[in-house]
């Protein structure tokens, strides 16, 4: 393996022989416009493929340009772009490699089998600092990269850049490299800059999530006497706990606690843990059309409140229903006073009220009478009951005997209504009421449950 390489970077050099010795004869060919450096244009052929190939590439002579990947050219069956065929040295060049342009050139597409097997090159600091090249993934053993220059690679104190090494052997930058039958990491190579070490200090700030859920922020390094903005809660989360800050002791509650952008001035390394405190929730009552709504309530996670009666809220002749709501049209989830709820998150409840006017065809309508309600089946209940005078339809709720919630089941215009779907042998309770333009009557239902088979 070893003995393969350097025989390319002397191809290499071989290649830049040559072009210096054709320059006389390439120049002709690319645009020399008066004062400036000349251009060269780079196109491509898709060779045994089809489709349509890159379009082509105006770049300074002696420059580089990244080759492309297949883009829209059509492989031949079972093939797919190995690489690109420099037909002034011969080399395949890998897709996404560096290319140096000396001329202009047509480059052709050169197609693999689609299951040969491919390999990753990776770059590797080797002490340094910043960041390594992208590594190249899909190296066709045979194919050439063009080894990159130092990019955002920072030296370790007093070092430079020095170019890289393969297997212990040194390659300058731009230098080719041939691609061989293994993944491998090419490491940089530092030199004596000749210039003193500048004595200075990095420390790290770490981020813990304490507990939580999710990835805390990527740790900090800054130089010693400066300072950084301390992270959000990003994607961390933690039930039924609030996110309040950054505190080096996650066990003691005098510790300080950083606050999201605030300015924080390490004096060594350090792990902030994440500060969590109890949720606090809030639950707003809304009259919804009326006055006086019950004050808000706040209560810690976990904990419960009993949603309020009527109280001194009114709202002109309208009766309440003894009910909160979810949203103020009523389609939302429906509870009532007494309840216990436990709130997970603020939310506001919206009083429900009806029209006292229960003439037929001019306010809401009667609430329904002689319900009757029969289990039939394992998972059917029966429900029926007396025409209403002014009702053009009606809503029938039900709750398990485990619940407090009534449930929308569904609306009828009839004066039955068959509940289906249900959990055999548990018991339902049931309320009905009827509608017309008017709005809705109350739900009424029997104090006692019916039980599936």
């Amino acid at each position: 393996m070893k003995s393969r390489n350097p025989k390319v970077y002397k191809a290499s050099l071989a290649c830049l022989t040559f072009t210096i010795m054709t320059l006389g004869l390439t120049l002709m060919s690319c645009d020399t416009g008066a004062g400036a450096k000349p251009s060269c244009v780079v196109e491509f052929d898709y060779g045994e493929g089809g489709g349509t190939p890159p379009s082509y590439i105006t770049v300074d002579q002696d420059s580089y340009t990244t080759l492309p990947d297949q883009q829209d050219m059509t492989p031949p069956t079972g093939k797919v772009l190995s690489g690109w065929k420099d037909p002034n040295n011969q080399y395949t060049y890998n897709p996404r490699t560096d290319y140096k342009v000396i001329s202009d050139v047509k480059l052709t597409a050169q197609w693999r089998d689609s299951k040969a097997p491919v390999y990753t090159v990776t770059f590797g600091l080797n002490g340094g600092n910043g960041v390594a090249p992208a590594s190249i993934g899909n190296a066709v053993p045979g194919n050439v990269i063009t080894l990159p220059d130092q990019g955002h690679m920072l030296a370790p104190a007093a070092k430079a850049f020095d170019g890289w090494s393969v297997n212990g052997n040194p390659y300058p930058a731009r230098a080719l490299y041939l691609i061989t039958t293994s993944n491998i990491t090419i490491n940089a190579r530092w030199k004596d800059s000749g210039n003193p070490a500048p004595s200075v200090t990095y420390y790290t700030v770490i981020f813990d999530r304490t507990g939580g859920n999710g990835s805390p922020p990527s740790p900090i390094t800054v130089e010693a006497g400066k300072s950084i903005t301390i992270p959000g809660q990003g994607g961390m989360t933690a039930s039924g706990l609030t996110f309040s800050g950054w505190s080096p002791d996650p066990e003691d509650d005098d510790a300080p606690v950083y606050i999201p952008g605030e300015s924080f001035t390490p004096t060594g390394s350090i792990t902030l843990y994440a500060w969590w405190t109890i949720a606090i929730y809030t639950v707003t009552f809304n009259a919804n059309g009326g006055t006086n709504a019950p004050p808000a309530q706040t209560v810690e996670a976990g904990e419960s409140i009993t949603l309020p009666d009527q109280g001194n809220m009114r709202y002109g002749d309208r009766t309440f229903g003894y009910v909160w709501c979810t949203s103020s049209s009523g389609t939302g989830t429906v509870y009532e006073c007494g309840y216990s709820f436990t709130p997970t998150r603020n939310i506001t409840f919206y009083a429900i009220w009806y029209e006292d006017d229960n003439t037929p065809g001019n306010g809401t309508p009667d609430k329904p009478t002689g319900l009757t309600i029969t289990a039939i089946s394992s998972t059917s209940i029966l429900l029926s009951w007396d025409a209403v005078d002014g009702a053009t339809s009606y809503n029938v709720y039900h709750r398990s005997s485990d619940s407090s919630i009534y449930d929308f089941v569904g609306d009828t215009k009839s004066t039955n209504f068959i509940d289906t779907g249900l959990t055999p042998a548990t018991a339902y309770y049931y309320r009905v009421s009827a509608v017309n333009r008017a709005g809705e009557s109350d739900a009424v239902g029997p104090a006692k449950p019916v039980s599936t088979f």
